[in-house]
């Protein structure tokens, strides 16, 4: 019952990124 989805997991993901992490995706992002 503890079965995420693969947005869900995305959503999961997110909140645990690291400020360093997060400016590499957000330019990862802008490629």
């Amino acid at each position: 019952q503890n079965k995420k989805t693969g947005l869900g997991k995305i959503r999961y993901e997110k909140k645990r990124i690291s400020a360093k992490d997060k400016v590499y995706l957000l330019f990862a992002g802008k490629i």
